[in-house]
């Protein structure tokens, strides 16, 4: 009876770790570079499950950035840039960032166009 010493397996596991992590990083890759080349009911069915929570956290987070920028950019101009134009500030701030989060479609990430598409 072949006797292995517990080196030996530890090593073995070790390297299946390292491959494990390899293959799952190079699937990643190819599944954020593919996100944008094909419509979203499509690319879902080519991925692992995990893999497509993963790349929908990525371009959530963003689209989300982005619309902070927009926001933050929005709120300057307001409050610094258009000091002098009659009206209420915040009312204009509401206004303007609901306008904006109906425009990129609410909270879900499609814009109304994509939905319409």
């Amino acid at each position: 009876m072949p006797m292995f010493s517990h080196t030996q397996v530890e090593e073995y596991l070790n390297d299946v770790i390292l491959k494990m992590r390899s293959e799952l990083r190079n699937i990643l890759k190819d599944s954020v570079n593919a996100y944008p080349t094909k419509p979203r009911h499509e690319w879902l069915f080519d991925w692992p499950s995990q893999i497509i929570l993963v790349v929908n956290q990525i371009f959530w987070c963003q689209e989300v950035e982005q619309a902070t920028k927009e926001v933050v950019l929005m709120v300057y101009q307001i409050f610094w840039c258009q000091k002098e134009e009659q009206g209420d500030a915040e009312t204009i701030l509401v206004f303007n960032i609901q306008g904006i989060i109906l425009q990129k479609g609410g909270w879900g990430g499609e814009s109304n166009q994509e939905r319409e598409q």
